[in-house]
């Protein structure tokens, strides 16, 4: 009996974990909705070099620069991030919204203070 419990315990205990496959839109098994700070659903990005060839995936659906998504329309794909215009303004669908990216300073380069010989000559 003993063994029985601890099984449908563990079994129960499982099943509160969130699936890590489930699409960010998604609801979650006990009906509730998982909130990703996107409402349209911005499920992929994937960039390519060379401007609108980037596509991102936004409720199903493949979206380039320039597309539709309902009354809005695309107009910035990036890393992580896709800008919608619409009558409202503007409209920003993060991948990951919890995480801001801020690019650090790189530091300056610097050259060594040595004395290089004259080109054409020889060392004797």
């Amino acid at each position: 009996m003993t063994i029985f419990l601890l099984a449908l315990f563990s079994l129960t205990a499982a099943a509160q974990v969130a699936d890590p496959t489930r699409p960010a839109d998604a609801s979650m098994a006990d009906g509730s909705s998982s909130n990703t700070g996107n409402s349209l659903g911005l499920q992929a990005i994937i960039v390519r070099p060379g401007k609108g060839r980037s596509t991102a995936l936004i409720a199903g659906q493949t979206v380039r620069l320039g597309s539709k998504v309902g009354e809005k329309r695309v107009v910035k794909i990036a890393e992580n991030e896709v800008v919608l215009q619409g009558d409202n303004g503007q409209e920003i669908l993060r991948l990951t919204p919890s995480i801001q990216k801020n690019p650090v300073a790189k530091p300056r380069a610097t050259t060594p203070h040595v004395k290089q010989p004259p080109t054409g000559t020889s060392k004797k």
